[in-house]
């Protein structure tokens, strides 16, 4: 069993949803904003890649170009 109703995770696959547990996506029950609070080593890695993602009309892209 994978988790509570209907988890996508792998729907919803993306850089920025990196290292949530798994079946995370089914506890957002409808939910469309949720807040992450990273320790500095973690926000990097997931800053790291999102900027690898190279996706297109990425949404992050002009806030990613100003973290260094």
């Amino acid at each position: 069993m994978e988790g509570p109703s209907m988890a996508m995770d792998q729907m919803v696959d993306k850089p920025e949803n990196y290292g949530l547990r798994p079946g995370w996506s089914g506890y957002m029950m409808g939910m469309m904003t949720f807040l992450r609070v990273l320790p500095p080593d973690k926000y990097d890695e997931v800053v790291a890649r999102m900027k690898q993602a190279k996706r297109p009309n990425d949404p992050y892209a002009s806030l990613l170009q100003t973290i260094s």
